[in-house]
């Protein structure tokens, strides 16, 4: 795990889905460097520097969230997260990647405190950025976040995710 994280998930019912080959899962998860990718992939999921995650489960419905609690002064803010779907149905048997043809494959949200944000559908088989601006109106600890999941037990439901930020846009003083 990046340091200071903290990752979460739902195991057992899937209320999307009561099929119990669609029960939610524990979700493997990595942290990863070029010499752990085949180097034509070191540009399609590492972003910033050296390491990107992986969060993932072959055949297996997934909900986890990452998080973590920050200190932060009064003012507006601007979270970015950068991330790879990796949504495959199916594999070809040359290992070519069949992307999840349902957009309800993937999908995440924004967590900021106890407040989430409506579920986004990216584009599976690509690096997708997204941005939640929100406010903090006294200085405390914040619980940020962002959650995942993938509704049913697809080939692969996997998250590369690499080059988040959190920008303060501005004070209240600003």
């Amino acid at each position: 795990m990046p340091k200071n994280w903290t990752l979460g998930w739902k195991e057992g019912g899937n209320p999307l889905d009561p099929d119990p080959w669609n029960k939610y899962v524990r979700p493997e998860s990595r942290l990863l460097n070029g010499d752990f990718l085949p180097a034509d992939e070191h540009e399609l999921f590492i972003w910033d520097r050296d390491y990107t995650m992986k969060v993932f489960k072959g055949s297996g419905a997934l909900y986890f969230w990452l998080v973590t609690d920050i200190y932060l002064e009064p003012g507006s803010y601007l979270f970015n997260v950068n991330v790879f779907p990796d949504m495959v149905e199916s594999y070809s048997s040359g290992g070519g990647k069949k992307w999840a043809s349902d957009p309800l494959s993937g999908e995440l949200r924004f967590i900021v405190n106890s407040e989430v944000d409506n579920w986004i559908l990216p584009q599976f088989g690509q690096k997708n950025e997204f941005s939640h601006a929100f406010e903090v109106t006294q200085a405390q600890n914040v619980r940020l976040g962002v959650a995942f999941r993938g509704r049913w037990a697809i080939e692969n439901n996997g998250w590369f995710m690499d080059d988040w930020s959190l920008t303060q846009l501005a004070s209240p003083t600003q």
